[in-house]
């Protein structure tokens, strides 16, 4: 049997004023079209996963981060690709916003804690995104 390729994802939990950012994927994305993501992307060959996530962040959303902890990670795919994602607490530096590039997400939201289920999602990423939550209320 052959073994799918592996790839390492990370993803930024980006949090403000208690709320967090999701981005809708673009309609022409190959995987989990017009769904809601935590922003990232992959690592790649030789990169470290925090260079990696802002690399990704400032390709994407033409921001810069600072980089917290990691709120957690999980793994998913098929017989072709198998996926482990690392999913990291951030903060944008400064005044930035996020600024969506078209060919990767079509439109993003700051969500609430009481708003987590518009994510859409369910399984591991829901729990990481109340992970997430559960962790801002902490540190207050």
């Amino acid at each position: 049997m052959n073994q799918p390729d592996t790839n390492i994802v990370v993803c930024g939990l980006i949090h403000r004023d208690g709320k967090i950012f999701v981005a809708r994927r673009a309609a022409n994305k190959a995987v989990f079209p017009n769904k809601f993501e935590l922003p990232g992307g992959h690592v790649q060959l030789g990169e470290g996963l925090q260079n990696a996530l802002k690399r990704e962040l400032n390709e994407e959303l033409q921001l810069q981060v600072d980089i917290g902890q990691v709120v957690g990670a999980f793994t998913y795919g098929d017989e072709k690709n198998f996926k482990c994602e690392v999913v990291y607490l951030c903060q944008i530096v400064g005044d930035g916003e996020p600024i969506l590039n078209p060919a990767d997400h079509s439109e993003a939201v700051w969500l609430s804690e009481n708003e987590a289920d518009k994510f859409g999602n369910n399984g591991e990423e829901m729990a990481i995104l109340r992970q997430g939550f559960k962790l801002l209320k902490e540190a207050k």
